[in-house]
């Protein structure tokens, strides 16, 4: 599993304490996550975590 990343703009460090469970996502994506982040209480972002494991596992890729 691989991820292409054009340009990278600064980084932070997440506390895993902060990882809540998904509100907003996708119904195609919520099996592939984790959780997610609030980036900021203002401005409503969220950083979504996927767990690899899951992505593999899936029978999406299975043809």
């Amino acid at each position: 599993l691989g991820l292409a990343v054009d340009r990278i703009v600064g980084m932070d460090w997440l506390d895993v304490e902060q990882l809540h469970s998904q509100n907003n996502a996708p119904d195609g994506m919520i099996p592939f996550l984790r959780g997610e982040w609030m980036l900021g209480a203002q401005t409503q972002k969220v950083l979504r975590l996927l767990d690899q494991v899951k992505i593999l596992r899936s029978a999406r890729w299975a043809a």
